[in-house]
């Protein structure tokens, strides 16, 4: 595995990555290829992304210092998402994750790699 900067060779995985995985995110919705665009013309360069044999497999970055992570589904329980998070702190020492309380697998992933809960949000 690798992890390397963005390009926008990687924007359409990075959409596609985010967009399968949906569920784990603050925004649910499904991100259309117009709006992705957008947003990572805007963010790319904090992005990194990690590939394997060629194939982008996962990425992550940070939007004001709060972290973006995902991994393909079939590349995920196999140390990729740690391994980013562990890669991008080096350079991002004080980024920060929110987690949806019913997302346990990322809360367990970032509680491995030495981050702590400090906060509640509560929302009606």
């Amino acid at each position: 595995m690798e992890i390397v900067e963005c390009e926008v060779c990687h924007w359409d995985d990075v959409l596609e990555i985010r967009n399968e995985n949906r569920e784990g995110f603050g925004n649910s919705d499904v991100i259309p290829p117009e709006d992705h665009f957008e947003y990572m013309t805007r963010h790319s360069k904090n992005y990194l992304i990690c590939t394997h044999l060629r194939k982008v497999i996962g990425f992550i970055g940070r939007v004001e210092n709060d972290i973006r992570l995902s991994t393909r589904k079939e590349y995920q329980r196999r140390g990729v998402a740690k391994l980013m998070v562990e890669s991008f702190m080096e350079k991002h020492p004080a980024a920060f994750a929110k987690v949806r309380l019913d997302n346990e697998a990322s809360l367990k992933l970032f509680e491995r790699c030495g981050f702590n809960k400090k906060y509640y949000i509560l929302e009606k």
